[in-house]
């Protein structure tokens, strides 16, 4: 059932130190965002109406007073949360949106925006599967899903991590 929910009544547009103020271009849902709208985090979430969308990219407009690793104009991606356990406090479904540097990465020039805002949460996805595993060097990973996002990071992930040789990995 869909429900009209008031959004905040600003825009963002200022950024504090240490954050970088992100035009967006692309903004990614992900199954964790209809799970924060359903409450399933309730006893650790934001309350509504909060800043929701995690994956993102667009454009460096402007940053704080100490903004050391990016300039106005880069191209950037992010999932806009640091941690799941923590009160909403940035969000991707705006049109600007400003978060800590340290989210940001260079988006690569080979992908494009829409492209590259479907990347962070499976990325780290893959990357905790495995870091949870505690797999050691040469082991071999099961892949399950290997065509999708996060199973498609796991295989690129086992290779240059080098837990399995690539006829290894089952997918």
């Amino acid at each position: 059932m869909l429900e009209l929910v008031p959004r905040p009544a600003h825009i963002t547009t200022e950024v504090q130190p240490g954050e970088v103020l992100v035009g967006v271009k692309a903004p990614a849902l992900n199954s964790v965002d209809g799970k924060r709208r359903i409450e399933k985090f309730k006893a650790t979430d934001s309350e509504l109406p909060h800043r929701p969308g995690y994956d993102v990219d667009g454009v460096v407009v402007k940053g704080g007073s100490d903004m050391t690793k990016f300039k106005e104009g880069d191209e950037v991606y992010a999932k806009a949360e640091a941690a799941l356990n923590q009160p909403q406090q940035y969000g991707s479904l705006e049109r600007y949106t400003a978060m800590p540097e340290e989210l940001l990465a260079i988006k690569p020039k080979y992908l494009r925006f829409a492209e590259a805002a479907s990347l962070p949460l499976a990325i780290e996805t893959a990357h905790e599967a495995f870091e949870s595993a505690n797999l050691k060097e040469g082991q071999t990973a099961l892949v399950t899903g290997g065509a999708g996002g996060v199973g498609n990071t796991q295989q690129h992930h086992s290779q240059l991590r080098q837990y399995a040789a690539p006829s290894n990995i089952t997918a």
